[in-house]
């Protein structure tokens, strides 16, 4: 089976942790299978959802699993083009490059980088800060509540960080909630564990 994982930096990995995330423990786990992690840090349902369409083009995806990112993030392509983004592929495992951010075709902005917290980057802080200065929060949440419902709709597996077992948060590396290699293997025997109720 090709089966895709969507979500942010919680399914994309981490810097800190050498970008070692769950897609790829559960590639170790299901050997027969080709495991796509299409996450993106920082990224919006609204990315994902589009990740989704347009890689869907290009591989048939058996099963899409789908970590639902927070509200509140802002997210922009500039031409992109998915067909020509090159996947780094070890064994059954294929992922997106996790420095894509850095090519330029895509932006994510979340509250954090209106704060400084996870950008230096000045123009990207100085925007930040303007969105939100006039961001809806009602509107905000109104419209994640809308994407997750696109999202459950299109997902054989879909789940928000508070639906993570509670074993893989006491295996973190940051104040973020990010996971260290331990967490990310709890989280993908979790995954792996609803994946075979789904099939079976």
């Amino acid at each position: 089976m090709n089966i895709a994982c969507f979500g942010c930096s919680y399914t994309a990995g981490m810097p800190d942790n050498d970008w070692y995330n769950w897609p790829e423990t559960l590639a170790k786990l299901r050997s027969s299978d080709k495991i796509y992690n299409l996450a993106v840090g920082g990224s919006s349902l609204l990315l994902s959802l589009y990740l989704l369409e347009e890689f869907s083009k290009l591989i048939k995806f058996d099963k899409v699993l789908f970590q639902i990112t927070h509200p509140h993030r802002f997210s922009s392509i500039n031409d992109l083009d998915v067909c020509q983004l090159q996947l780094i592929n070890k064994q059954n495992y294929y992922r997106l490059d996790p420095e894509i951010r850095r090519q330029g075709n895509i932006l994510t902005i979340t509250p954090s980088n209106s704060k400084a917290l996870w950008s230096t980057v000045y123009e990207k802080i100085k925007f930040a800060k303007q969105y939100y200065r006039y961001y809806s929060a009602d509107l905000g949440n109104l419209e994640h509540n809308i994407l997750k419902n696109v999202v459950k709709e299109k997902s054989d597996v879909s789940f928000e960080y508070t639906e993570i077992p509670k074993a893989a948060k006491e295996h973190i590396i940051d104040n973020a909630g990010h996971f260290n290699k331990d967490g990310h293997d709890i989280i993908a025997r979790w995954i792996n564990n609803e994946l075979e109720r789904d099939i079976y």
